[in-house]
């Protein structure tokens, strides 16, 4: 039997004063037992149900990856033959930063149709400094004569239409791509191809439309398009821009062969990440890298959404946006917790593109964020 059990047991046989002490002393030991308890009387409630939280209800939160953590994400790395490297920032710092297969930290990589998440970059400096007017501009303003006798429907193909493949044009790509690509001149060949819907309809992918768009904006701006990345975006990243591949025409290839560093990809993706601001200056405008990340359309061949040249994904409940160039060279950010996460992989050594990029995303989503989130 426990003193307070005592107490009101034999609290009649008390003179008053004694009942006086006995109900402070009961109070005093009731409090006590509700403090070193832990709990109040509605989580004792609780506790006695059985009922205990799930993790759906719980908030997860990001953890610092461990020592333990970072070896096991190297050893997964590892494993994936192909990658060559594998960049993890956290709060714009690098925590992870591995190479494998021969590739080295300055060494530049071919980031194939992530090439086009940096043309769509340019778009946004582009609006920013005055060289082009709108989204709403089209084809037909910038390459009047090449469309003098084209249609009306084709001279209107918007920058917007070709920002999210909906140019209504054949696609260039998958079985026309090689037919394309061994044209005399590539701009000629994607605007001239038939029209399998009307523009700003549907969405098929062409990296046609991002040559087209590649084209228009080297026009508007006056500039070759390297020269122009160069310096509007790479200088200030520090980032060296290693090669740009040319069409016949001239024009860069715009949405493929651009090579940069993995380390230049991080930057980039740091640069999303921050809203457009890298080291106090304002290079893409903040409203321009919300509107061209989010998504825009839901249904693509790939099933994920698209934005204007990049991809979303959502991870164990993360919202992620991303730029995709083929094999597995990608850059992940994931504004939530603050991640960039960068992959290149060798495109000569990849025997099954689709599966390995699958494998990538497993990556991402068991190794690395898996590591991050803790009931």
């Amino acid at each position: 039997m426990i003193l307070t059990d005592y107490l009101a047991l034999n609290s009649d046989n008390l003179s008053s004063r004694q009942r006086l002490i006995f109900h402070i002393t009961l109070c005093l030991l009731l409090l006590a037992g509700t403090l070193f308890n832990g709990c109040s009387p509605e989580q004792e409630e609780d506790t006695q149900t059985g009922k205990a939280p799930t993790v759906e209800e719980e908030e997860l939160q990001f953890t610092d990856f461990s020592d333990t953590d970072l070896v096991n994400i190297r050893s997964s790395a590892k494993n994936l033959e192909p990658l060559t490297s594998l960049l993890i920032s956290r709060e714009n710092e690098i925590i992870l930063e591995h190479y494998q297969n021969g590739l080295a930290p300055g060494d530049g990589v071919n980031v194939k149709s992530a090439s086009k998440s940096i043309l769509s970059a340019l778009v946004g400096i582009a609006l920013q400094e005055g060289d082009l007017e709108s989204l709403e501009a089209t084809v037909g303003d910038f390459f009047p004569g090449k469309l003098q006798n084209s249609s009306e429907k084709r001279k209107n193909i918007t920058v917007r239409n070709l920002l999210l493949m909906r140019s209504g044009l054949q696609t260039t790509s998958f079985d026309n791509y090689g037919h394309w690509t061994t044209s005399s001149n590539w701009l000629d060949y994607a605007l001239n191809q038939p029209f399998v819907a009307a523009p700003g309809k549907e969405t098929e992918y062409s990296t046609g439309d991002s040559h087209i768009l590649a084209a228009l904006l080297t026009r508007a701006t006056g500039r070759d398009l390297k020269d122009y990345a160069q310096q509007h975006l790479f200088d200030p990243l520090n980032v060296l821009i290693h090669h740009w591949q040319r069409s016949p025409e001239g024009y860069r290839f715009g949405g493929n062969n651009l090579t940069i560093s993995p380390r230049g990809m991080l930057r980039l993706g740091k640069l999303y990440l921050n809203d457009g601001r890298w080291q106090g200056e304002q290079l893409i405008a903040s409203n321009w890298v919300e509107e061209s990340t989010r998504a825009h359309v839901e249904d693509t061949f790939h099933s994920y959404p698209y934005g204007y040249y990049w991809w979303n994904n959502n991870y164990r409940d993360l919202d992620a946006f991303f730029a995709w160039g083929y094999g597995g060279q990608f850059i992940f950010v994931i504004p939530e917790f603050e991640m960039v996460i960068v992959t290149t992989t060798n495109l000569h050594s990849t025997p099954n593109a689709r599966d390995f990029v699958d494998s990538i995303h497993e990556l991402l989503r068991e190794d690395i964020i898996s590591r991050t989130l803790k009931p």
